[in-house]
């Protein structure tokens, strides 16, 4: 689930690419077998560390300025309620 999570909210996380490195080389090519090791429990824990920092994750407030964001495809409808913190 939480390799899901990162994906859907990568855009939250400056240079998650960069970051999510040795987990996306670990899957590539559809490794039959999978060792999760100290690398990619490194990784993991950078990056609940990075989603968890400033306003990225807050409680919404109906006072702030809010911004919805849509995109739209023939088989998907995504949107994305933000709000400006600050």
């Amino acid at each position: 689930m939480f390799i899901r999570f990162a994906k859907v909210n990568r855009r939250l996380i400056k240079a998650f690419s960069e970051v999510c490195k040795p987990i996306t080389e670990m899957l590539k090519g559809y490794p039959k077998d999978v060792y999760w090791g100290r690398e990619q429990e490194e990784v993991r824990e950078e990056l609940k560390k990075r989603f968890k920092m400033g306003a990225i994750l807050s409680h919404f407030d109906l006072q702030r300025k809010k911004v919805v964001k849509t995109e739209v495809s023939n088989w998907v409808l995504r949107c994305v309620l933000s709000q400006f913190q600050g």
